[in-house]
């Protein structure tokens, strides 16, 4: 095996149809748990609610997670290259990075219970997440971070469009999935 600098940890094809459907299940999950809360107008969710909610957050990139290294694994093995080799670590460094910071964030907005800004902050750090790892290769990913941007300036101006939003965001993993597996 040699130790090419090859990044294998790229979200195209079936992966990013697969991360595209975990969005769409994790919308859905999160919009039927907030459907079912019995609260009254100036009450607060219960914090078993909150924490389903985290748990389904987290359910959804970790699934995203395992499925970039899936299929980054196959990749290398197929090419029969190091899978950690300098460029995939100084990848997974920035994931890691942006993981922490999402949910250092997230975390920060429940305490201060600012829970309608929670998906324009994911939005947005999803979008930068996404310039800083582009594959110079893959200048099309680029509108799928524009398209974050742009979702979370409509999220933030009008709150109740997460779920349209994360939906919005689902469908275009979807796509682009579809769109670079038909052309490889």
């Amino acid at each position: 095996m040699n130790n090419s600098g090859t990044v294998f940890f790229v979200a195209k094809g079936f992966a990013s149809i697969l991360i595209g459907i975990y969005f769409l299940l994790g919308a859905y999950f999160i919009k039927s748990t907030i459907n079912n809360l019995v609260i009254t107008p100036n009450s607060l969710p219960p914090f078993s609610d909150i924490y389903l909610i985290l748990l389904i957050l987290f359910a959804v990139l970790l699934c995203c997670s395992l499925t970039l290294f899936v299929f980054a694994k196959r990749l290398a093995k197929k090419q029969q290259v190091l899978l950690y080799n300098l460029s995939s670590k100084k990848t997974i460094t920035m994931y890691v990075i942006g993981v922490l910071l999402l949910f250092l964030s997230s975390l920060i907005l429940f305490q201060y219970k600012y829970f309608e800004y929670i998906t324009p902050a994911f939005l947005l750090q999803c979008g930068l997440w996404l310039l800083v790892m582009k594959n110079k290769l893959r200048r099309d990913f680029k509108m799928i971070s524009v398209l974050c941007f742009f979702l979370a300036i409509i999220c933030f101006l009008i709150p109740s469009y997460w779920y349209s939003s994360l939906s919005l965001l689902g469908i275009a993993h979807i796509t682009y999935g579809v769109i670079t597996h038909s052309k490889s």
